[in-house]
């Protein structure tokens, strides 16, 4: 009886291992409800700590950082998507407009 639950165990556990899949080359967009217009160029981050922080979201589906590193972005609907290594950031874009864009994150 033990080893039964034991082996259940197991095969329960086994079966609830995450896969982390690579990262997609091609990015495309799905019903975009934002101008690309709008949100293409480079925007301040508007963090706590460093006020000159910013991003430049370019054509090619990049975002470039203000220290250099440069990561790949997807927009779908309202949510943008920023891939990192193994993991992705998620936002949804709350306004946009020529001023300013404001991104809900979490």
């Amino acid at each position: 009886m033990n080893k039964t639950l034991l082996i259940l165990l197991s095969l329960t556990l086994a079966s609830c291992r995450t896969y982390t899949s690579d990262i997609k080359k091609e990015i495309a967009f799905s019903g975009q409800e934002f101008d690309l217009e709008l949100f293409e160029g480079k925007w301040l981050a508007n963090s706590r700590t460093n006020k000159d922080h910013y991003r430049i979201f370019r054509k090619d589906f990049n975002v470039e950082y203000s220290d250099k590193r440069i990561l790949s972005f997807e927009l779908k609907k309202d949510s943008i998507f920023i891939y990192v290594m193994n993991r992705t950031f998620i936002g949804r874009l709350i306004h946009l407009d020529k001023q300013e864009v404001y991104i809900l994150w979490g």
